[in-house]
């Protein structure tokens, strides 16, 4: 980092300068160039803020939510790899942590996990669909392990795109008589549910 004087940053145009020395906390960071505060500094000021007034901040940010409708949406939209890349890095540091809420909250929360499981199954049927194959066909030992992404992407697509009122069904199904297929997209083909009902584990 270049050491730097407040004077020079503002001079420079700079909203951060760094000088290498400690703050009255002993923290060695950047300052802001408006009032010479070190950042470290106002981060805890802020937090503890928030902590000491939960209820207050988040009736701000509701109101704020409110009025600008299309901004977060907008923003994790042109963000996406920023918001991936930050959210792989904190999950891979923080691994255990994480682990240990999400098992707490499934087990203290089965109502809304319920909802939430109905509405993604919902929104993304065909993907749900595409995986409880993948797993039935894994159990099967019907899924070749020289299958691509381009293979999986084909996979995923085709039961997205499956018709209403049909279902996808492998054309020599996995667990026939005399031959079994494998699950790949040139054995997939969509069927009405009657039809699929009386094909049956035939070919």
């Amino acid at each position: 980092m270049v050491i730097m004087k407040r004077k020079q940053a503002l001079k420079d145009g700079l909203k951060h300068y760094f000088t290498g020395k400690p703050c009255i906390r002993d923290h060695i960071a950047n300052r802001s160039s408006k009032d010479g505060v070190c950042i470290e500094c106002a981060v805890a000021h802020t937090r503890k803020w928030q902590m000491k007034n939960s209820d207050h901040n988040e009736a701000i940010q509701k109101m704020w939510r409110e009025g600008n409708p299309d901004y977060e949406r907008n923003w994790r939209k042109n963000n996406l790899e920023k918001i991936r890349k930050n959210a792989t890095n904190y999950y891979k540091n923080n691994s255990e942590k994480m682990s240990n809420w999400y098992k707490n909250w499934y087990k203290n929360n089965p109502e809304k996990v319920k909802v939430q499981s109905a509405t993604y199954r919902k929104m993304f049927a065909g993907k749900v669909n595409a995986r409880t194959a993948k797993r039935r066909a894994d159990k099967l030992n019907r899924t070749p392990m020289w299958l691509t992404k381009k293979d999986w992407k084909n996979i995923d697509f085709f039961y997205e795109c499956c018709p209403t009122g049909c279902e996808v069904d492998h054309i020599i199904p996995l667990n026939g008589k005399n031959i079994s297929g494998l699950h790949v997209p040139e054995n997939l083909q969509w069927l009405t549910k009657l039809d699929n009902l009386h094909k049956g584990n035939n070919f």
